[in-house]
């Protein structure tokens, strides 16, 4: 390819952008405009648009209650399996020696 198509090239794409960043903008665009058409949306077609950087990190009381749901979950799960009332298991006592 020669300089000067190149240069043409490059003149085009600063014209008519195409690749992945304008798909995603037409397809928030049909997105946005499907949620205007079927009730009424009030926000702006950026919010239709997918976020491929990093994610925020978590809130740590929610995922400090994620992780204690699944830890219950998974207790109860083993003690159904074990046939467990849900009490705490007693320890007999140990003589002295």
């Amino acid at each position: 390819m020669s300089s000067r198509a190149f240069s043409e090239w490059q003149l085009f794409e600063a014209i008519e952008p195409a690749g992945e960043a304008r798909a995603d903008w037409r397809a928030a665009l049909v997105c946005y405009t499907v949620a205007v058409a079927m009730g009424g949306y009030k926000g702006k077609v950026s919010d239709f648009l997918l976020d491929f950087d990093e994610p925020e990190p978590p809130d740590e009381m929610e995922l400090a209650e994620r992780i204690k749901a699944n830890l219950l979950g998974l207790s109860s799960r083993q003690g159904a399996k074990r046939g467990d009332t849900g009490q705490p298991e007693r320890v007999p006592d140990r003589p002295d020696r």
